[in-house]
């Protein structure tokens, strides 16, 4: 018996994009986003977001802003007003970007939510916001 299958796949660019856009974007905190960008940025360092992408997905964003179906839980990083979602379309330096929304954010409540997925503790001890801000510079 055959059955065909689709599978859809996106390569790193597009992925790395999507982890972006989330972290900057998103509403509250999910540590996933940081915990992929770290491991994104630890094993292909030179790699860049695909740029319509990214900016499709915070465009997207902004406009859900504007229109008032953003998500409107409140954003534990402090970005409840949409005014980083404005900042991100006036710069073009997305590590820049990045970096100010990790130093900005609550490390506490990330690595609260990670471990709640870590099988193996040994692998948060490299996961620090120092580390992510060191990749992102």
């Amino acid at each position: 018996m055959h059955i065909p299958v689709l599978i859809q796949h996106h390569d790193l660019p597009s992925l790395l994009a999507g982890k972006a856009a989330a972290i900057l974007t998103r509403e509250y905190i999910k540590g996933r986003d940081y915990f992929d960008l770290l491991w994104f940025l630890s094993k292909w360092p030179e790699l860049e977001p695909n740029p319509l992408m990214f900016r499709n997905a915070l465009a997207q964003k902004q406009n859900a802003v504007r229109e008032g179906t953003g998500e409107g839980a409140p954003s534990s990083r402090g970005a409840t007003d949409g005014a980083n979602e404005s900042r991100i379309g006036q710069e073009m330096n997305w590590r820049a970007i990045l970096s100010r929304a990790v130093s900005e954010a609550r490390w506490n409540l990330i690595e609260t939510d990670v471990r709640a997925f870590i099988e193996d503790s040994d692998s948060l001890l490299s996961f620090t916001q120092e580390n992510l801000l060191r990749l992102l510079g």
